[in-house]
């Protein structure tokens, strides 16, 4: 957007030092073949648009080719997740970013978020929705490049069961 190499621009809010691709995915660590999904836990807040993910996860599941890993403030009520972390630490964070394939990154009206952006400096696909207000589409998920692009929630469960993992 500025006209400048995306490599020089690096958020305030992000230390580079702790988040970084260890290489590790989760059928490395438990001999697994399911992609693992993760998506930040925020349902109340309508714009963070949970209850999409919760519907990708719903269609998904009959496959059992995934798992899904999540973090939150809040209390956990859903029951499909393999992990859920409430009010965690870095490291520990960390690790559940490197255990991910793919991060699910529903929200909408979000000027800069930092999650998606922890998750793919840990080598995550990042999967966002193309809301004309969300600004991970115009600050750094550019489609097909950096990340995966949708428009409803039919597109993102083809994206996920069709990921491109080599972004």
């Amino acid at each position: 957007s500025f006209g400048i190499d995306g490599v020089d621009v690096v958020h305030q809010g992000i230390d580079l030092a702790d988040w970084h691709d260890t290489g590790i995915r989760e059928t490395e660590i438990q001999g697994s073949d399911k992609i693992t999904i993760g998506c930040l836990y925020e349902p109340s807040k309508q714009t963070k648009n949970w209850e999409v993910f919760r519907h990708l996860a719903k269609k998904c599941l009959g496959s059992k080719d995934y798992r899904f890993v999540d973090f939150g403030l809040h209390e956990n009520k859903d029951d499909f997740f393999d992990l859920y972390l409430r009010s965690t630490d870095i490291a520990s964070l960390r690790h559940l970013y490197s255990t991910c394939h793919i991060w699910f990154a529903p929200t909408e009206f979000e000027g800069l978020h930092n999650v998606p952006m922890e998750a793919a400096l840990c080598g995550c696909l990042v999967v966002c929705g193309n809301h004309d207000m969300n600004g991970m589409i115009h600050d750094y998920a550019f489609n097909g490049k950096t990340a995966m692009v949708y428009d409803n929630v039919e597109e993102a469960e083809h994206i996920i069961r069709n990921p491109n993992m080599d972004l």
